[in-house]
């Protein structure tokens, strides 16, 4: 299918009140390349860039990690923070956690996400358990870099933090990208869009659903999309990150001097690290030659559930496996052994005592996804969608308007007001004259017989209405229809 252009008009969000997904961070790569081509024009704007110091003292790492295998690999985090105010610091979540490894021999950046509700230790003073993200939350990058060491057997000690704007301003910066979505994808990316354009500042419209194929999107639509956790909840999520991160590797190697000038303005400024300015020329000698190699999210085994007061998460069952993964793929180790640290850690998540999700987001999850950054993903039976149903109303005698009400089940599933499906039963009690009657509504509908109303429908997770006026009064049934 060809491009499609942006339409549709700015509708209200239909995920308000939900998650806040703070930018994939695009950063590492995009910068490196941009000191490159730009050269020494560059070096006047890094002053723009919020640098911090951290000293070595603060860094933990497990004291029988071998480090020696991590030589030679240039590591660092990357954290997308949940800031409306511009603050890094501690006090906000790292909804986004990737390690980058640069390995320079074979010109390549790995990437694994680390899912942002995994239940790990959090490198406390305490020894808490809490969802990964807490520990940005609680100690800042110090505290989070040291809780990515502890959990992953690294040594890390370079970060980069982001906040909410970042993504949407290197992409409008860059023209907008071309994006393969499904009409799932599209459903729900636009109702993170209007809660997206008031967090940002940054105004933007919806799109029409033509259903799957490719469409061009802007900053704030791209960062909408990257949002979307109600298809394949956080794991998919980290996939659509990396996929948009992709794209905009591939587009930023195309622009002229002049783009690339206007994103280190627009975006420095966006940027916290501890990386000095010999840190950033050694990646961008590099950076021109440097792809995207292996790229994966953490953990792999798992299971999803309440676990107590730190609520819903993402639950490790052999963590130990999923770190020695890590390990081979990261940094080529073909018999990784887990170090003590790690193997108490995989120890207590696979223990830990798991209740039934409350949120909707994780009732129905798998320990198994689907790629995004190759764009084959398909929506499940469970997955929201538009609806649409018929409905029919009978009375007898007299002139009036009615109204039913009808209630079921259906194939597929909505969250949304305004859309459903099933088939249900329902009455209405008019006065007057016999007539038939048609009614129209969110679900479109037909009337039958005397009378009609407004008829209810609800399915697993969704509710449509339809209305209409007619002559009549009487008791009557209505239906409504299947999920498209």
């Amino acid at each position: 299918m060809g491009v499609i252009n942006m339409a549709g008009r700015h509708r209200k969000t239909k995920a308000s009140g939900r998650r806040k997904l703070r930018t994939v961070v695009v950063i590492l790569e995009v910068v490196a390349m941009l000191v490159a081509t730009a050269g020494a024009y560059v070096w006047a704007k890094v002053g723009k860039i919020n640098t911090v110091k951290i000293d070595s003292g603060q860094i933990q790492v497990n004291s029988d990690v071998d480090v020696t295998k991590l030589s030679g690999y240039t590591n660092i985090a990357l954290f997308g923070v949940d800031s409306r105010t511009g603050s890094l610091d501690a006090g906000n979540n790292s909804d986004t956690m990737i390690v980058a490894s640069i390995d320079y021999d074979k010109g390549q950046v790995n990437m694994a996400s680390l899912y942002r509700d995994t239940y790990l230790d959090i490198a406390s003073s305490s020894g808490a358990y809490n969802k990964a993200n807490a520990a940005y939350c609680s100690g800042g990058p110090v505290q989070a870099i040291n809780m990515l060491n502890k959990n992953l057997d690294l040594n890390l000690d370079k970060y980069i933090s982001v906040d909410f704007g970042a993504l949407a301003t290197v992409i409008n910066c860059l023209g907008g990208l071309d994006v393969n979505m499904t009409s799932g994808e599209i459903f729900w990316m636009d109702g993170y869009i209007e809660e997206t354009s008031e967090a940002s500042g940054i105004y933007s419209e919806t799109i029409d659903d033509a259903g799957d194929g490719v469409y061009h999107l802007n900053g704030i639509q791209a960062t909408a999309y990257c949002r979307i956790r109600y298809i394949g909840n956080d794991y998919e999520r980290t996939e659509r990150q990396r996929y948009i991160l992709s794209l905009i590797l591939e587009k930023a190697k195309t622009m002229d001097a002049g783009t690339l000038m206007d994103i280190i303005d627009q975006v420095f400024p966006m940027i916290q690290t501890n990386m000095t300015l010999s840190d950033i020329a050694t990646i961008a000698t590099q950076a021109m030659n440097l792809t995207i190699g292996q790229s994966f999210g953490l953990p792999e085994n798992r299971t999803t559930g309440n676990v107590g007061s730190c609520g819903d998460c993402v639950v490790p069952t052999d963590w130990a496996s999923d770190v020695t993964k890590l390990h081979q793929l990261l940094f080529g180790t073909a018999d990784y052994t887990p170090s003590s640290t790690v193997q108490a850690i995989s120890t207590k998540t696979a223990s830990a005592k798991v209740g039934q999700a409350t949120s909707d987001e994780y009732k129905s999850s798998s320990s198994t996804s689907t790629d995004t950054s190759t764009k084959t993903t398909t929506e499940s039976s469970s997955t929201s969608s538009k609806n649409s149903g018929t409905g029919t109303d009978s009375g007898t005698s007299g002139s009036s308007t009615g109204s039913s009400t009808g209630s079921g089940t259906g194939t597929g599933s909505s969250t949304d007001s305004g859309t459903g499906s099933g088939t249900g039963t329902g009455s209405s009690t008019d006065s007057g004259t016999s007539g038939t009657g048609t009614g129209s509504g969110t679900d479109s509908g037909t009337g039958t017989g005397t009378g009609s109303g407004t008829g209810t429908g609800s399915d697993t997770g969704g509710s449509g209405t339809g209305s209409g006026t007619g002559t009549g009064s009487g008791t009557g049934s209505g239906t409504s229809g299947t999920n498209q």
